[in-house]
């Protein structure tokens, strides 16, 4: 049996995608919408698919083999469940869609779109005739991406296209060999000033972990002067004050940013990100954590999700399983 939690994402795109392509797969899905539900029917379930899952659901799985994470984010799982040797792997469907929302944070702070489109509705031009002002140039100049995961990689291939150099911080030494014509320079987790000092733009692109929490603070944007930040990973692996003040005091030439601090409760409460007013800054562009979030990017998240409890119960090698201490 399959348990599906049905409290998060499209549930009607994984149904779809569920019917269409993975019939065999249908007739074994039970749909619980409430954690009474879930308590009920994970006892006889063999996959439990979910955004989350307390120690109380895996306490009475008594015969589960997998739970399925149907997107690449795992930090909403608490580090300290005792999840008995079951595995637990996520998903990197949508790393390309999340990479394209990248550069367009990047080309809309750039460009100052956001500022033009606003005060041109106002009849205020900015242009040669008027105030002279200048956007930055995006070819040439370089690209220094934090991770190489799914997002990463997707990201250094958009920035090539565009005509960038592309610098790359990762955890593991090494270059897979499709990417060693798109990676100018490589440099390791202990060398991030280096990598800050010679780009233009810094894409954070890592998981959130007890080692990234904070990796970007004070002294890291004290590096960044007139450089842009674009976060598309989590809020908190930026000092969140520290990046206020830096785009306030224009020491930071710019950001754009999809991940945050401060998330509603519920679908229909009204929440600012911060308890520091970025929307009221000029030189930064704001998105409610949707980089994600196409049609295609979250059917193939659903298609991994799907493909990997059939390679379960056809014995196959689990794909994306990740150790929940480490949060990757």
């Amino acid at each position: 049996m399959i348990v599906i939690n049905t409290n998060f994402g499209d549930i009607e795109l994984l149904k779809q995608v569920l019917n269409d392509e993975y019939p065999s797969l249908r007739r074994k899905v039970i749909f619980a919408d409430t954690d009474e539900q879930i308590k009920q029917k994970i006892k006889n379930a063999s996959v439990f698919l979910t955004f989350n899952v307390s120690q109380e659901i895996i306490d009475n799985a008594e015969l589960l083999r997998l739970i399925q994470i149907p997107v690449v984010g795992v930090n909403q799982i608490s580090n300290k469940l005792n999840i008995k040797k079951i595995p637990i792997c996520n998903v990197h469907g949508n790393s390309a869609a999340t990479a394209e929302h990248a550069i367009a944070l990047m080309l809309a702070v750039a460009k100052e779109i956001v500022v033009n489109h606003r005060d041109l509705t106002k009849g205020i031009w900015h242009n040669l005739l008027t105030d002279k002002r200048k956007t930055v140039h995006i070819g040439g100049k370089s690209a220094g991406i934090i991770g190489f995961g799914g997002i990463g990689k997707q990201i250094a291939k958009l920035c090539r296209c565009l005509g960038m150099n592309v610098n790359v911080l990762k955890r593991t030494p090494g270059i897979e060999k499709q990417y060693l014509n798109i990676i100018d320079k490589l440099f390791a987790t202990d060398e991030l000033d280096q990598l800050i000092e010679i780009s233009d733009f810094i894409f954070v692109a890592v998981p959130l972990t007890h080692q990234t929490r904070g990796m970007i603070d004070k002294d890291k944007l004290d590096k960044m002067k007139d450089k842009i930040l674009i976060n598309i990973a989590r809020g908190p692996i930026v000092d969140e004050k520290a990046l206020y003040y830096a785009l306030k005091d224009g020491h930071l030439k710019g950001a754009g940013i999809d991940v945050w601090y401060n998330y509603p409760a519920s679908e229909d409460q009204a929440c600012l990100p911060s308890k520091f007013p970025f929307h009221t800054l000029n030189n930064v562009i704001i998105s409610p954590h949707c980089g994600g979030l196409t049609y295609e990017g979250m059917r193939d998240c659903y298609r991994e999700a799907l493909e990997n409890i059939t390679n379960l119960y056809a014995g196959k090698p689990l794909a994306n399983q990740i150790n929940i201490e480490k949060r990757y």
